[in-house]
């Protein structure tokens, strides 16, 4: 019985450290893409200058915040600097969505394409995490709140 639970922890642990692998490959190159596709396009466009150096920024950003988290070793001062960059971050994004997303109706003529529909995307998309987030977080604190109820729910 006990070699049954240890072989299913080992099991999940290597399946836990596999997607963990994988979810860092996938977030590093996006945030890689966003400052290559922020460098190249720098001074191409007219319609507001500021989009690539938002696009190059929050790539950096989220770089030192992932590999923070996934290769230090926990720490009271790493921890605290993780999170002043994630309230920055936070801030960015706002910042990124005041510059990019006025212009969408008009930027076809004054801004790099690419530039542009990356920045869009990038900012869609980090929106839809930041949901998804509040939406986990709702959903773990009421089912641990009240677990009877959502065993309740869970079985019918």
């Amino acid at each position: 019985m006990m070699d049954q639970s240890m072989a299913a922890e080992r099991e999940l642990t290597r399946t836990y450290g596999f997607w963990e692998g994988v979810k860092f490959v996938v977030f590093m190159g996006i945030n890689i893409a966003e400052i290559v596709i922020g460098a190249l396009y720098l001074h191409q466009c007219l319609l507001e200058p500021k989009i690539p150096i938002y696009l190059v920024v929050n790539g950096v950003v989220n770089i030192l915040i992932i590999s923070i988290g996934f290769f230090l070793e926990p720490h009271l001062i790493l921890y605290a600097l993780m999170r002043i960059m994630a309230l920055f971050s936070f801030c960015w994004l706002i910042t990124g969505s005041i510059w990019t997303f006025p212009h969408f109706t008009s930027y076809y003529d004054e801004c790099n394409n690419i530039l542009y529909i990356v920045t869009f995307s990038s900012l869609i998309i980090q929106y839809a995490f930041i949901f998804m987030l509040l939406i986990f977080t709702i959903f773990t604190v009421s089912s641990s709140r009240y677990p009877e109820r959502m065993r309740a729910v869970i079985i019918s």
